[in-house]
């Protein structure tokens, strides 16, 4: 017995009939050996994800910083700006706030991740005009296309004016943020970023954002959701961001869906619960 202790497996126990005293002494240690497993998988699972959350920040970070300390050392020195046009200075100055940007996001999704991973977490909801919200998107954004050399478009069905949604606006503007910033890094000077929206039922709909980058190959297209991780070789992940994204799908009783062609770009979309004038979807 004493060496079955140390190892995975219950010591054999005695069939013994649940209605008895004895029988009812096996029944409570085969369910406390139950649940003490699977906290045991639970914890080693949080640890694993803890471990690569924290290396894939590491990883994200290293990208803008880089590119950050690379404008800033070719801007500051007056000698060496005198090599640069002003359009090159002017480049420089928009790779820099780029930079700046990503940055200050990935800082603001190690927060908001952290926050929502609390078990007392509750997403401010209130009813959002969805026309308005877009419009607001697109501005926040387009700026940050055309900072990147990456041209912009909009795609949004005509009558919005009554549709509107339930959820945490700062979340979702977050999340949509976080899919153009995305497509903006994978997108080649010079491509297309589009941020859309479209119906897919009487009472859902889909936010999206479509860029012209190198696609997500069929073996990453979940797993980009679950893991904290980038694809394969390449030096731009999107772990963190499409991570954070998740977590706030699920708070919104909503879904990330990829469409990809390796070679012609991707599209991502959040797709979730609409209403229209006083009818009201269902909302958590």
């Amino acid at each position: 017995l004493g060496a079955a202790l140390g190892s995975e497996a219950l010591p054999q126990l005695p069939q013994s009939d649940p209605r008895t005293e004895t029988g009812r002494i096996v029944a409570a240690m085969r369910g406390t050996h139950a649940r003490l497993k699977a906290e045991e998988a639970r914890r080693s699972e949080a640890e694993t994800q803890r471990a690569d959350f924290f290396a894939m920040t590491v990883h994200d970070l290293k990208q803008p910083l880089t590119s950050l300390k690379a404008a800033l050392d070719m801007l500051l020195p007056d000698e060496e700006r005198k090599n640069y046009t002003a359009e090159q200075i002017s480049g420089l100055a928009a790779i820099a706030g780029t930079s700046l940007k990503m940055l200050n996001t990935m800082v603001v999704d190690v927060l908001n991740m952290a926050r929502m991973t609390e078990r007392d977490f509750v997403p401010e909801k209130a009813r959002i005009p969805l026309a308005a919200l877009m419009r607001e998107c697109a501005d926040e954004n387009s700026v940050s296309a055309a900072a990147a050399g990456k041209k912009w478009s909009t795609a949004l069905p005509d009558g919005l004016g009554d549709v509107w949604l339930f959820g945490d606006r700062d979340l979702i503007k977050r999340v949509i943020g976080n899919l153009v910033l995305n497509a903006i890094q994978y997108t080649p000077v010079g491509g297309a970023v589009t941020l859309g929206l479209r119906f897919v039922s009487r009472d859902r709909a889909a936010i999206y954002v479509s860029d012209e980058g190198e696609g997500i190959p069929d073996s990453f297209r979940e797993e980009i959701f679950r893991k904290y991780r980038g694809m394969g070789k390449s030096s731009k992940n999107i772990g963190l961001g499409l991570a954070f994204c998740k977590l706030v799908a699920d708070r919104h009783s909503a879904v990330l869906d990829v469409k990809s062609e390796t070679g012609k770009g991707t599209e991502i979309s959040l797709v979730l619960p609409v209403s229209t004038g006083g009818r009201e979807a269902g909302h958590d």
